[in-house]
């Protein structure tokens, strides 16, 4: 009897129609959600408007090192099947796979090593007041502090791989959705928004565009400097 193997398989990814010029990028679908103000704000906190920046700057914080650690100790326990707060999902297209990581596991493990890190520098700032031993608190406080960078790091990577995605062609199924509208709902809007500002679906040709080049009549110059 054949046994069929599921672990690494992913869906068939859905391609997009519109020429590689006018292909979203992840602001682009970020401007086009279909999310309110509060939501809006949210993702104008969690995502950087320059990823590539974020990254760089998480790396010189030690990001990466972080990240080899947790994943070399903790990260051996979690199941590499299915999805989780510290792996994407290896069933689902890259770009959902990605997108899923950037607005979910990733917000929910900075959420809480944020919460974390604030409660512990409460009680270093107490300790030191009070003239107590605070190396454990501020143990406890650069370690969290060092597990939020790692989440903006892997955030910002992951906003890099869907701009690769979408750039490459791929696109969202229709029942991919997340909480920050960021999904084809977002993507629909989008080309709704391209068709509108160009009716005819087509960008218009350098050879077809016409200049003009008539210098000014009203302005002269002269060949020489002015001093």
């Amino acid at each position: 009897m054949t046994v069929m193997r599921y672990y690494g398989y992913r869906e068939p990814e859905p391609t997009s129609d519109l020429p590689p010029e006018e292909r979203p990028d992840f602001q682009d679908l970020e401007q086009h959600a279909e999310a309110g103000i509060v939501k809006r704000g949210i993702a104008r906190y969690l995502f950087s408007r320059n990823p590539e920046r974020s990254i760089k700057v998480h790396k010189a914080l030690g990001a990466p090192v972080t990240r080899a650690i947790i994943m070399g100790t903790y990260g051996r326990l979690i199941p590499r099947s299915g999805g989780s707060n510290y792996r994407t999902d290896p069933s689902k297209s890259r770009l959902e796979a990605a997108t899923r990581f950037a607005v979910g596991g990733s917000v929910f493990n900075e959420a809480l090593h944020t919460a974390v890190a604030a409660w512990n520098a409460e009680i270093l700032v107490n300790n030191i007041a009070d003239g107590h031993n605070f190396t454990v608190s501020a143990i406890a406080t650069g370690v969290n502090a060092a597990l939020v960078s790692l989440q903006r790091y892997n955030r910002a990577r992951m906003v890099v791989r869907v701009n690769e995605e979408l750039e490459a062609g791929a696109t969202y199924r229709d029942d991919y959705k997340n909480y920050l509208g960021i999904d084809h709902r977002a993507v629909e809007n989008y080309e709704a928004t391209v068709a509108s500002s160009n009716p005819d679906g087509a960008m218009p040709s350098p050879d077809t565009a016409t200049l003009d080049v008539t210098p000014p009549i009203s302005q002269t110059y002269s060949a020489f400097p002015q001093y």
